[in-house]
């Protein structure tokens, strides 16, 4: 049985734009945004079909694949944007760069992913919101939110990556916080 949130927000005739709208973190806010009644637009690297199926009979959600790394592939998606919004009333600044060098031990990663997930942490939520923010000047209440990390105040817990993939990537670590 489907879960619905049950509060009082009301986000219809809202535009909710979630980059990383797909990822574990990313995935949850587009739910709770669509269960309240927001259009939901998802930037993500990779949109596989079993995600997009997901929302399949969902009319209020669009989907842009893009890699936020990219300069060029940023500027088409923020083209393709402004040609298909009118307006945006929350940017949800929420990707972050995975691949297999980069969750590898410091030895192993390369500085090549090290300065990509600068691009996709820093540079792209940069760029997206000073292109972006003339759709939002449409919203009576606009909102530009940075999802961070627990690095930003803590110093990185090794214990934590133990049972997983992901070792605890130093550039994840400066560029979340």
């Amino acid at each position: 049985m489907k879960k619905k949130l049950n509060y009082n927000f009301n986000f219809s005739n809202k535009t909710i734009l979630i980059t990383g709208g797909l990822g574990n973190l990313g995935f949850e806010l587009t739910k709770s945004f669509l269960d309240l009644g927001a259009e939901v637009i998802i930037i993500d690297y990779n949109i596989s079909p079993l995600k997009k199926k997901l929302f399949k009979h969902n009319e209020k959600i669009r989907f842009f694949e893009c890699d936020l790394s990219i300069n060029k592939k940023r500027k088409k998606l923020i083209n393709d944007i402004k040609e298909r919004t009118e307006t945006i009333d929350c940017l949800i600044n929420n990707a972050t760069y995975l691949d297999k060098n980069f969750i590898a031990p410091l030895k192993s990663q390369s500085v090549e992913s090290f300065k990509d997930s600068f691009d996709v942490s820093l540079v792209a939520p940069f760029h997206l919101s000073k292109e972006l923010s003339k759709l939002m000047k449409g919203s009576k209440d606009p909102n530009i939110i940075n999802i961070s990390s627990i690095y930003s105040i803590v110093a990185p817990d090794f214990k934590l990556y133990k049972d997983t993939k992901m070792g605890n990537a130093a550039a994840y670590t400066v560029a979340k916080s």
